[in-house]
């Protein structure tokens, strides 16, 4: 591309307009604003889609216009009250200031889509603008993909799937020139509604008395000691691109009965036990909560976590997996509750029990779909996935000043490679540590596929 791109306004209205309280899940990720302040572009989130054939750039623009309009989580505002207290205001219309960029010819359209989505992502989101930004990228004979920039705090991956996939039926219907189908969405202003009433108030308790049960169980030290000096950027980021992880979870998940998820908070509890020579890990565990019709339709955040307590001593990986599945099963309904409820909960019993339990341990899987049935043998699939292993990339990700967890993992499930993100507090983990532990990681879900020493207890 060269030269700047262009703006062109793309007006929106839509109904829902008002001044709410943040859900639980806002509420949730309040924290990470907070504590990250200013520098809160980190917690954006990006996506982009095909423009079909034929649809010109006034065309393309209404459709961004009617998303908009669609979605009350895109024309939300955050602000903080008089009382200090978090608050979204719904704009009913208004105008957005979509920038268009223009590629270099067909092949050109990805990398500049690529570049278009960083630099709208550079910058947090300011008071005054609403939660998304827009791009259109055109390679000189038409539009060809439309880029979103939105706050974390407007969307989740699950959100932004929907939001995705209304805009790509908006822009194929537009194209069709047929009439566009009305929205079935359910709007962060709709949870409010559930939150604060008799139901959700229950909800809210129930899983609080799950996670002061739970955590008890949690070790009061789980995290390695601070032995090391810490880098400058004290939270220090390596992320693994794996072809081989998929192929051996694939194998395992299937064999074990178990879902990726329970593969993966399994795995990574053996080899923390492992540096820190404890018995078992406690982990905050990033749920989605989309267990209804209304709450898959929510375009808002629905994330929170939840507590799972992992014992590996005198267990095999297979018998710590099979045991945390059975754990995560149940556990994955107690992610939605008021933060400030659970905050005053744990106020208590750390109290009554003389300890507050280490929750700075956390995974986050992403993507996770039912996992097929594996092709072939247990040795087939570990061959494929040691063939795999060449492919294997690691490189350093961006580092935070701040942040709630020494030890958070993040598994990207999308398509046949992982994304895994290891971000570690460098007192405890030294950067060598994390790319360490993430190469064992994928060497010992590769190694357990056709091994069954694999399975057994190291040491």
């Amino acid at each position: 591309m060269t030269g700047g791109p262009d703006l062109r306004l793309v007006e929106y209205g839509g109904d829902g307009g008002g001044n709410h309280p943040l859900t639980w899940a806002q509420k949730w990720l309040w924290r990470a604003v907070a504590l990250n302040a200013p520098a809160v572009q980190q917690l954006n989130m990006t996506a982009s889609v095909a423009v079909p054939e034929g649809l010109g750039l006034p065309r393309t623009l209404r459709a961004i216009g009617l998303l908009i309009g669609r979605h009350q989580c895109l024309r939300t505002r955050f602000h903080v009250d008089e009382h200090d207290e978090p608050r979204q205001v719904v704009v009913r219309a208004g105008g957005l200031q979509a920038e268009v960029w223009r590629a270099d010819g067909p092949a050109d359209v990805e990398e500049t889509t690529a570049r278009a989505l960083e630099s709208l992502a550079a910058l947090p989101f300011t008071a005054p603008e609403i939660s998304v930004r827009a791009v259109v990228v055109t390679d000189g004979t038409g539009p060809r993909r439309v880029g979103l920039c939105l706050s974390h705090l407007a969307a989740d991956d699950h959100g932004l799937d929907n939001l995705t996939e209304d805009l790509e039926e908006i822009l194929r219907v537009s194209a069709a020139g047929a009439e566009i189908p009305p929205c079935r969405a359910t709007h962060p202003a709709d949870r409010v509604r559930y939150e604060t009433g008799a139901d959700g108030v229950a909800r809210s308790a129930e899983s609080v008395r799950y996670w002061t049960d739970t955590t008890v169980r949690f070790p009061a030290e789980g995290h390695l000691p601070a032995r090391h000096t810490p880098d400058p950027v004290p939270y220090q980021s390596v992320r693994m691109r794996s072809r081989a992880l998929p192929v051996a979870a694939q194998a395992l998940c299937a064999r074990l009965r178990v879902s990726p998820t329970s593969l993966v908070i399994g795995l990574a509890a053996v080899l923390l036990c492992e540096r820190t020579g404890g018995t078992r890990a406690g982990f905050l565990t990033f749920g989605h909560n989309r267990f209804s019709t209304r709450a898959r339709a929510l375009s808002g955040p629905l994330t929170q976590s939840f507590p799972v307590a992992v014992d590996v001593a005198g267990r095999s990986l297979g018998e710590v997996v099979r045991a945390t599945h059975a754990t995560v099963t149940g556990a994955g309904f107690h992610g939605q509750y008021d933060p400030p409820a659970l905050a005053a909960a744990f106020a208590e019993t750390a109290g009554e029990n003389g300890f507050a339990p280490d929750l700075s341990c956390a995974v986050n899987v992403k993507g996770e779909r039912p996992v097929p049935a594996a092709d072939g043998s247990p040795e087939a699939a570990a061959e494929q996935a040691r063939r795999l292993l060449r492919h294997t990339v690691l490189s350093p990700f961006t580092g935070m000043r701040r942040e709630d967890f020494n030890f958070y993992l993040s598994v990207g499930m999308r398509g046949r490679e992982w994304n895994v993100l290891l971000r570690c507090n460098t007192a405890m983990i030294p950067v060598a540590g994390i790319e360490g532990f993430l190469r064992e990681l994928e060497d010992r879900a590769v190694h357990a596929c056709a091994h069954d020493t694999g399975l057994l207890p190291s040491g």
